[in-house]
């Protein structure tokens, strides 16, 4: 589980600086000096400090064998250190959002390559393992690993255009229901709106 743990914890804290980065740039200033500094520790942990996470191996088929899937669960930004026995939870300045919660990550079993599924992080780009346009079944495998932290149920064909192929689901993540818009000439980029 360590090196589930160490390529997560790196891809994890890189978008969590590139987020916070994307977001002090709308802020004028001397606000920014005022209000909003820099909290080193809000963005990387000290020494021997890490997040409390849950890792779980999870039975979801990728098309390629040689890969498995394990799903991490971050309740909050808490963070321990084993050695010193110290807990730290971080109050982000920043939003934090149920959909930062779940992560998907496969390892291959035999070189331990990594690939970000889903999740907020820097994702890889994936619609190439999969076998989408010749079947429904495999496009929704495929929603399910991509849309991962979102938790989805209920996942429903809806219509196909020139263009898109439509789907509904439930969030479990935000109780609420979804609709998931998938672009025909690029499967990577997938909109998903939660509506009441």
């Amino acid at each position: 589980m360590e090196i589930i743990y160490s390529a997560f914890e790196k891809s994890y804290h890189i978008h969590k600086i590139k987020e916070r980065l994307k977001q002090d740039e709308y802020m004028m200033i001397d606000r920014l000096n005022q209000y909003h500094r820099l909290n080193s520790f809000d963005l990387l942990p000290d020494f021997g400090y890490r997040l409390v996470t849950q890792i779980k191996k999870e039975d979801i088929v990728y098309p390629d064998s040689s890969y498995s899937l394990y799903s991490i669960f971050v309740q909050s930004e808490v963070y321990e250190n084993k050695i010193t026995e110290g807990r730290i939870e971080c109050v982000n300045t920043f939003h934090w959002s149920k959909f930062n919660r779940y992560y998907l990550m496969a390892i291959n079993d035999n070189n331990h390559k990594v690939k970000y599924l889903s999740g907020a992080f820097f994702l890889d780009i994936i619609a190439d393992d999969f076998q989408l346009k010749q079947s429904q079944v495999e496009l929704e495998n495929y929603l399910k690993i991509r849309l991962f932290n979102y938790q989805l149920t209920s996942l429903k064909f809806k219509k196909e255009t020139r263009k898109h192929i439509v789907y509904t689901a439930y969030s479990k993540e935000v109780n609420q229901n979804c609709v998931i818009v998938i672009h025909k000439n690029n499967f990577d980029a997938i909109e998903i709106s939660c509506i009441n």
